[in-house]
């Protein structure tokens, strides 16, 4: 099969309108020892659709060791249920408590492990990415963010949990900054597909050959 799929995935479009959509799935995770949140957006055609978020807390009285297990075996559940293309965190960023930093960073490692485990890869933003992504402002205060996040994901109201709507930020910047590219349009005579691979290599594949190979799959890609 002569197309890959790179890591921000394929995307085609027909001379009048989408020919094939491609769904990916991102986990935003804000990293936390105490206190991990987490959202789950679908991106369709660019178009970013909430499908979960939630905020897990492991208990004060338990030994550290123990919470760092905590997360992962709780991330672990979340990645096998609903089974992300792209798992996305923030950069961390070190303030004055340096114990609580310190915590924080065993926390993003585990998270990290989990990630890669499963997806064999992990992306990372800075929180001034985060800040332009989804407003536009790079001096966006939390806020400000958070008001963005419910208008993009067009929701009723911002996600109570803070540690959450913040995962959804997350995920958001990465549907932002990762667009897949275009690579295939409708052949003239509309008899199939004619391609470029990442080196402008043109290419001729029919539809059902495009449709049977590896890169698409029943739950990835659907007839627009």
């Amino acid at each position: 099969m002569p197309i890959e799929q790179n890591e921000n995935g394929i995307w085609l479009r027909s001379k009048d309108g989408p020919l094939l959509t491609i769904q990916k799935r991102i986990l935003g995770i804000d990293p936390g020892y105490a206190r991990l949140g987490w959202g789950i957006i679908d991106v369709i055609n660019d178009e970013p659709r909430l499908v979960e978020y939630g905020c897990f807390e492991t208990p004060k009285d338990e030994e550290f060791p123990q919470r760092l297990a905590m997360i992962y075996g709780h991330l672990e559940i979340l990645i096998n249920q609903h089974e992300p293309d792209d798992i996305v965190i923030e950069e961390l960023f070190f303030g004055k408590n340096t114990r609580t930093a310190m915590n924080v960073a065993h926390a993003r490692g585990v998270i990290m492990l989990c990630a890669v485990s499963h997806t064999g890869k992990i992306f990372k933003y800075r929180p001034n990415q985060v800040k332009t992504a989804t407003t536009g402002d790079i001096k966006a205060k939390k806020p400000d963010i958070q008001e963005a996040v419910r208008i993009i994901l067009n929701l009723e109201s911002i996600p109570k949990s803070d540690d959450a709507a913040d995962a959804l930020a997350i995920a958001l910047t990465h549907a932002r900054l990762s667009q897949a590219q275009v690579l295939a349009v409708e052949s003239d005579d509309g008899s199939g597909l004619a391609c470029e691979d990442a080196s402008g290599n043109s290419l001729a594949i029919t539809i059902d050959e495009f449709v049977g190979s590896e890169v698409c799959t029943d739950d990835k890609w659907s007839l627009a």
